[in-house]
């Protein structure tokens, strides 16, 4: 394909898939907000196309399966939360991997394709079947700032302090959050 039109999938990805990613954030405090869901909806539809039009297989398949996923919760079959919501952040995850990737080459460089691919889309074929592997758990200062109620800075800056005290104890102490 055209590197200048590699290029420009590059940017215009970049930005569908952090708009998709800020979108997954709200949903976290406002499961109900259908225009998120819709807007992430967009994001991987436009990637599947343009992808799919510049032979790029592997991104075309990823965004492809996730846009089935999200057109689920958009039809109200299933709703963008837990590990619906930690499939699709991961799905956004691979696909700025993969077209990072695609920027690396265009610079000249070489290498493999990122890993977890496959498996990524193995779990898209069957979202509802256990994932082998337990997620790591949320961590309080990530579920604050995601929910707007710290900011990252102070999280961050508290989560530094070497004692025994609980972060969201420390967050309340700073007058970085609300108890």
């Amino acid at each position: 394909a055209d590197t200048s039109l590699l290029a420009e999938f590059v940017t215009e990805s970049r930005e569908h898939l952090e708009a998709a990613e800020a979108a997954l954030l709200d949903l976290e405090t406002n499961p109900g907000n259908t225009e998120g869901i819709n807007a992430i909806f967009r994001a991987f539809h436009t990637i599947k196309g343009t992808s799919g039009f510049l032979s790029l297989s592997r991104i075309n398949a990823v965004a492809h399966k996730a846009e089935t996923l999200l057109d689920r919760a958009r039809k109200g079959e299933i709703s963008l939360a837990g590990g619906y919501a930690d499939l699709t952040l991961e799905a956004t995850d691979i696909l700025k991997i993969l077209v990072d990737h695609v920027r690396l080459r265009l610079d000249g460089s070489t290498g493999s394709e990122p890993s977890g691919v496959d498996a990524l889309l193995a779990r898209l074929d069957s979202p509802e079947e256990p994932a082998t592997e337990t997620p790591p758990p949320l961590r309080v200062g990530d579920i604050l700032v995601a929910r707007g109620q710290a900011d990252r800075e102070s999280v961050e800056q508290v989560a530094k302090q070497e004692d025994s005290v609980k972060i969201g104890t420390k967050l309340v102490r700073a007058g970085a959050a609300e108890p």
